[in-house]
This record gives C-alpha cells, structure tokens and sequence, in this order.
C-alpha cells in the first residue's frame, strides 16, 4: 500500500512539474539552479550577480549574503527541488522554486525567484534558510 502511495505521489509530482513548465520556462529555471549551485561551490559571486537581473545584481548585500552562505554551507552535496509558481511578468515569466538543499555542512531551504524569457533566465531573488548566521535580516 505504502509503494502505491508513492508512486501516487511522485506521479502527481510530475504532472505538477509538467504543467508548470509551459514553454519549458521551469526547465530553464531548473537548469539555472544548477548554474547559480555551480558557480556558488567555486566561490563565483561576481559570475552569480552577473546572471542576475540589474536591481539583484546593483544591491550590494547580495553579494555579501551569498559569499557567507558559500562560507557557512560549504559545497552542495544534493538539491532537490520542490514546489515551483509559474506567472506572466510583463513579456517574459517569472518562475518560483523552492529547493530542499544539503550543503556539506547543513541541510537548507532554498528559495530561487527567476526571469525567464526566450530560453533564459535571470536571477530576481535568492534565500536560503537554515545556515547559521546567513540572514536577509
């Protein structure tokens, strides 16, 4: 019974994830999560803000928010994404999604907010919760 409530599950995740993904903005978002995790294990903050879109990237606590959750968690060792909100902005998208992360020192909540237009996409907001001392506050 168990087994089949699984597979319910994961199927109606699925199918969640597939309809939010009209014109593969969520893909494209999916795919820029595991850019921004990239370049945040080398320590890339610039190359992050640079991805970002002018308002992210011109806000200097950004970057100081970002090279202490780099400091703080460590490298990403597993990232798996949860909940994503799809909405028109304007003439592109903006795509919501919250991931369930393991840094090599704790596990988090991360919450990635994307641009996304013509197969691109670009930072808006980031946060992560659960890394002691790494606060928007």
């Amino acid at each position: 019974m168990r087994n089949v409530l699984f597979f319910f599950a994961l199927l109606s995740l699925g199918a969640m994830l597939s309809g939010c993904s009209t014109s593969g903005n969520a893909d494209v978002a999916s795919d820029a999560v595991v850019k921004f995790h990239h370049n945040l294990d080398q320590g890339l903050i610039q190359t992050i803000l640079l991805d970002g879109d002018p308002e992210y990237k011109s806000n200097t606590f950004n970057a100081t928010y970002l090279q202490k959750t780099h400091e703080v968690g460590g490298k990403v060792k597993d990232s798996v994404g949860g909940r994503i909100s799809s909405q028109t902005m304007g003439d592109g998208y903006q795509v919501t999604m919250l991931y369930k992360t393991e840094f090599e020192n704790y596990r988090a909540s991360e919450t990635f907010v994307w641009g996304v237009r013509e197969g691109k996409a670009w930072l808006k907001f980031y946060e992560v919760k659960g890394l002691p001392g790494v606060s928007m506050d």
